[in-house]
Protein backbone atom coordinates (compact mmCIF):
# COMPACT_ATOMS: atom_id res chain seq x y z
CA UNK A 1 0.00 0.00 0.00
CA UNK A 2 0.92 3.20 -0.90
CA UNK A 3 1.86 6.48 1.74
CA UNK A 4 -0.50 8.94 2.07
CA UNK A 5 1.33 12.05 2.14
CA UNK A 6 -0.21 15.91 2.40
CA UNK A 7 1.01 18.41 -0.17
CA UNK A 8 0.86 22.26 0.14
CA UNK A 9 -0.78 24.69 -1.80
CA UNK A 10 0.71 25.87 -5.22
CA UNK A 11 3.06 28.34 -4.34
CA UNK A 12 1.87 32.02 -3.72
CA UNK A 13 -1.83 30.72 -2.76
CA UNK A 14 -1.44 30.59 1.38
CA UNK A 15 -0.17 33.69 3.44
CA UNK A 16 -0.35 33.34 7.01
CA UNK A 17 -3.57 34.27 8.56
CA UNK A 18 -5.25 34.52 4.84
CA UNK A 19 -7.32 31.87 3.07
CA UNK A 20 -6.53 30.35 -0.11
CA UNK A 21 -8.95 31.61 -2.85
CA UNK A 22 -10.33 29.43 -4.95
CA UNK A 23 -8.44 29.76 -7.81
CA UNK A 24 -5.61 28.19 -5.51
CA UNK A 25 -7.81 25.66 -4.46
CA UNK A 26 -9.10 24.36 -7.67
CA UNK A 27 -5.44 24.53 -9.23
CA UNK A 28 -4.42 22.30 -6.20
CA UNK A 29 -7.08 19.91 -7.00
CA UNK A 30 -6.51 19.37 -10.35
CA UNK A 31 -2.73 18.77 -9.51
CA UNK A 32 -3.96 16.17 -7.52
CA UNK A 33 -6.01 14.40 -10.54
CA UNK A 34 -3.21 14.92 -12.59
CA UNK A 35 -0.76 13.35 -10.80
CA UNK A 36 -3.01 9.93 -9.81
CA UNK A 37 -3.75 9.69 -13.83
CA UNK A 38 -6.99 10.69 -14.22
CA UNK A 39 -8.37 12.01 -17.59
CA UNK A 40 -9.80 15.46 -18.19
CA UNK A 41 -13.41 15.67 -17.54
CA UNK A 42 -14.77 18.78 -18.85
CA UNK A 43 -14.97 20.80 -22.08
CA UNK A 44 -13.15 24.07 -22.24
CA UNK A 45 -14.49 24.81 -25.52
CA UNK A 46 -10.83 24.24 -26.83
CA UNK A 47 -10.55 20.78 -25.88
CA UNK A 48 -10.97 18.59 -22.52
CA UNK A 49 -9.69 20.14 -19.28
CA UNK A 50 -10.50 19.37 -15.80
CA UNK A 51 -11.70 23.23 -15.52
CA UNK A 52 -15.50 23.34 -16.23
CA UNK A 53 -16.09 26.89 -15.72
CA UNK A 54 -19.28 28.38 -15.87
CA UNK A 55 -21.67 31.67 -14.65
CA UNK A 56 -24.27 32.47 -12.21
CA UNK A 57 -25.72 35.75 -12.13
CA UNK A 58 -22.67 38.03 -11.81
CA UNK A 59 -19.98 35.30 -10.64
CA UNK A 60 -17.83 33.06 -11.96
CA UNK A 61 -17.46 29.51 -10.87
CA UNK A 62 -15.09 26.22 -11.91
CA UNK A 63 -15.87 22.49 -11.21
CA UNK A 64 -13.09 20.49 -11.16
CA UNK A 65 -13.74 16.97 -13.18
CA UNK A 66 -11.94 14.01 -13.68
CA UNK A 67 -13.00 10.21 -15.06
CA UNK A 68 -11.67 6.92 -14.82
CA UNK A 69 -13.17 5.13 -18.05
CA UNK A 70 -15.02 2.19 -17.49
CA UNK A 71 -13.80 -1.12 -18.81
CA UNK A 72 -16.91 -3.08 -20.02
CA UNK A 73 -17.88 -2.31 -23.49
CA UNK A 74 -21.54 -2.32 -22.65
CA UNK A 75 -21.02 -0.19 -19.23
CA UNK A 76 -18.91 2.32 -19.97
CA UNK A 77 -21.15 4.73 -21.19
CA UNK A 78 -23.05 4.22 -18.03
CA UNK A 79 -21.68 6.68 -14.77
CA UNK A 80 -21.29 6.60 -11.36
CA UNK A 81 -20.32 10.12 -9.96
CA UNK A 82 -18.72 11.17 -6.89
CA UNK A 83 -18.37 14.52 -5.85
CA UNK A 84 -17.91 17.25 -3.16
CA UNK A 85 -17.88 20.62 -2.57
CA UNK A 86 -14.78 22.63 -1.83
CA UNK A 87 -15.79 25.95 -1.78
CA UNK A 88 -17.08 27.76 1.70
CA UNK A 89 -17.99 30.08 2.77
CA UNK A 90 -15.59 31.69 5.10
CA UNK A 91 -17.11 34.33 7.34
CA UNK A 92 -20.68 36.22 7.34
CA UNK A 93 -21.07 39.62 8.75
CA UNK A 94 -23.58 39.57 11.86
CA UNK A 95 -24.70 43.03 13.05
CA UNK A 96 -20.87 44.47 13.99
CA UNK A 97 -19.67 40.85 14.47
CA UNK A 98 -17.92 38.70 12.02
CA UNK A 99 -19.04 35.45 12.62
CA UNK A 100 -15.92 32.48 11.11
CA UNK A 101 -17.19 29.49 9.69
CA UNK A 102 -14.15 27.30 9.80
CA UNK A 103 -13.91 25.33 6.58
CA UNK A 104 -12.03 21.92 7.72
CA UNK A 105 -15.53 20.07 7.81
CA UNK A 106 -17.35 22.10 5.74
CA UNK A 107 -15.99 20.85 3.30
CA UNK A 108 -11.93 20.01 3.29
CA UNK A 109 -12.99 17.03 4.80
CA UNK A 110 -15.02 15.90 1.66
CA UNK A 111 -13.02 16.79 -0.49
CA UNK A 112 -9.68 15.37 0.97
CA UNK A 113 -12.09 12.03 0.90
CA UNK A 114 -12.93 12.55 -2.36
CA UNK A 115 -9.25 12.70 -3.78
CA UNK A 116 -8.18 9.46 -1.60
CA UNK A 117 -10.92 7.87 -3.19
CA UNK A 118 -10.31 8.48 -6.67
CA UNK A 119 -6.74 7.74 -5.76
CA UNK A 120 -7.76 3.96 -4.77
CA UNK A 121 -9.72 3.93 -7.82
CA UNK A 122 -7.38 4.28 -9.92
CA UNK A 123 -5.40 1.94 -8.42
CA UNK A 124 -8.10 -0.79 -10.18
CA UNK A 125 -8.92 1.42 -12.89
CA UNK A 126 -8.85 -1.77 -15.37
CA UNK A 127 -11.82 -3.21 -12.98
CA UNK A 128 -14.53 -0.63 -13.13
CA UNK A 129 -17.31 -1.72 -15.39
CA UNK A 130 -18.87 1.43 -15.50
CA UNK A 131 -16.87 5.18 -16.10
CA UNK A 132 -16.39 6.70 -12.42
CA UNK A 133 -16.74 10.95 -12.99
CA UNK A 134 -14.75 12.42 -9.88
CA UNK A 135 -16.25 15.89 -9.50
CA UNK A 136 -15.01 18.35 -7.01
CA UNK A 137 -18.03 21.55 -7.12
CA UNK A 138 -17.44 25.11 -6.88
CA UNK A 139 -20.24 27.59 -6.07
CA UNK A 140 -22.40 24.81 -3.98
CA UNK A 141 -22.98 26.90 -0.73
CA UNK A 142 -24.47 29.49 -2.21
CA UNK A 143 -26.94 27.81 -4.24
CA UNK A 144 -25.60 24.36 -5.80
CA UNK A 145 -24.75 26.10 -8.45
CA UNK A 146 -21.47 23.60 -9.52
CA UNK A 147 -23.54 20.57 -9.06
CA UNK A 148 -26.27 22.11 -11.33
CA UNK A 149 -23.94 23.05 -13.89
CA UNK A 150 -22.19 19.51 -14.17
CA UNK A 151 -25.95 18.09 -14.25
CA UNK A 152 -26.59 20.43 -17.02
CA UNK A 153 -23.89 19.25 -19.33
CA UNK A 154 -24.39 15.70 -19.54
CA UNK A 155 -26.82 12.94 -20.37
CA UNK A 156 -27.77 12.81 -16.65
CA UNK A 157 -30.32 9.29 -17.95
CA UNK A 158 -26.87 8.00 -17.91
CA UNK A 159 -25.77 8.42 -14.41
CA UNK A 160 -26.37 5.31 -12.23
CA UNK A 161 -25.39 5.98 -8.60
CA UNK A 162 -24.26 9.86 -7.39
CA UNK A 163 -22.70 10.18 -3.98
CA UNK A 164 -21.93 13.56 -2.91
CA UNK A 165 -19.76 13.31 -0.05
CA UNK A 166 -20.03 16.54 2.77
CA UNK A 167 -18.63 17.18 6.21
CA UNK A 168 -17.27 13.94 6.94
CA UNK A 169 -15.19 15.22 9.51
CA UNK A 170 -17.30 14.72 12.62
CA UNK A 171 -17.61 10.17 11.94
CA UNK A 172 -15.30 9.34 15.39
CA UNK A 173 -17.68 11.93 17.12
CA UNK A 174 -20.73 10.99 15.83
CA UNK A 175 -20.21 7.21 15.87
CA UNK A 176 -22.18 6.76 12.84
CA UNK A 177 -22.63 7.64 8.94
CA UNK A 178 -25.33 9.10 8.18
CA UNK A 179 -26.54 8.76 3.99
CA UNK A 180 -29.31 11.15 3.21
CA UNK A 181 -30.92 11.02 -0.30
CA UNK A 182 -32.20 13.98 -2.36
CA UNK A 183 -34.30 11.94 -4.84
CA UNK A 184 -33.68 9.11 -7.35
Amino acid sequence: MRDTCVRSLPTGCSAAGRVPTRGCLSSYIVFQFEEMGLRPGADDGEGKSFMQRFERYSGRYANVVGFIPGSDPELRDEYIVLGAHYDHLGYRLRGRDTVIYHGADDNASGTAVLIEAARKLMEREGELKRTVIIAAFDAEEIGLYGSEAMAANMDIDKVKFMASIDMVGWLREAGCLEIEHAGS
